[in-house]
This record gives C-alpha cells, structure tokens and sequence, in this order.
C-alpha cells in the first residue's frame, strides 16, 4: 500500500487508453532506436556527480516494464516531456548531449516522486517544482496526484 501523498504507479503521468501508440512495427522499431540512441549516448557521458548513472535508471526503466503497450506508453511519456518527435531519425551527438539535462530532470522527478519512499508520511512539507519548465505541466500534474496537503 502507497503512503499518503506518495505514487504507486505511473497512471495519470503516462496515458493508459486503449488507443496503440504506433501505428505499425516498424513505428515501434523507430521510437525504441531513437529512445536507446538517447540514453546510451547519455550514458557514456553521465558516469560522475550522482550515487547512480541517470541514464541507466531510465533504460533499465523502460526495459523492465512487462508488456509492448506498457512500453509504447512509456515511449510516449519519455518523448512527450521531451518534446521531441518519437519518430524523427535525425539525431546526432550534439543533440543527444543538449537533451542531457532534461533526461536527469525526468530522472530526479521520477526517483523523487515514484521511486523513493517518502520519509515520514505524517509530516506535511511543501514540494518544491522542478526549476525546468520542461517539467511544469508533468509536475502540476503530479503534485496534484500526490501532495496530501493544502498549498501553502
């Protein structure tokens, strides 16, 4: 059982509908190239600064999720909060590297608000947004899910 104010799951960050992301297979194929292309670049260049390598966590993330529909919808919700097209082919290095800081945003506000337990549950604190505004809408959103207590 979740404590107050904390997330058990990715519903209401990650659109859950019926609806197939990807139109065919090769849809498919592409988002998840794009999507490693991404990280393992990110991957190589995130190795000091943090107890864990951020873009690992993400892949393992999205590895680990148990059905294809699961993972369209994580490819969605990856790309959406990018704001990158899942199916545009053309990326090089240089821009991998410029998506550097919004990656770890998505990191450090997933292992904020899902991964981590919350410290005391009795204790209402304020949740400080993401300085990104890549995040704003994503953190609104789920501070309105998560946060027990009235805003201050």
């Amino acid at each position: 059982m979740a404590t107050p104010g904390h997330q058990s799951s990715l519903e209401g960050l990650i659109d859950f509908s019926a609806q197939p992301v990807f139109s065919d297979p090769s849809e498919r194929a592409r988002a998840i190239a794009r999507f490693h292309r991404i990280v393992g670049y990110l991957e190589t260049i995130d190795r000091a600064g943090s107890q864990y390598n951020r873009p690992v966590l993400i892949r393992l993330a999205f590895e680990y999720v148990r059905s294809s529909e699961s993972q369209d919808s994580f490819l969605e919700f990856f790309f959406r909060t990018l704001s990158l097209d899942m199916l545009d082919s053309d990326l090089n290095d240089e821009a991998c590297a410029g998506l550097r800081e919004p990656v770890i945003a998505i990191v450090e506000f997933l292992m904020t608000n899902f991964f981590l337990p919350r410290e005391s549950p009795a204790v209402c604190l304020p949740c400080p947004l993401p300085k990104s505004p890549l995040l704003s809408s994503l953190a609104s959103l789920t501070l309105s899910l998560l946060h027990p207590c009235p805003p201050i």
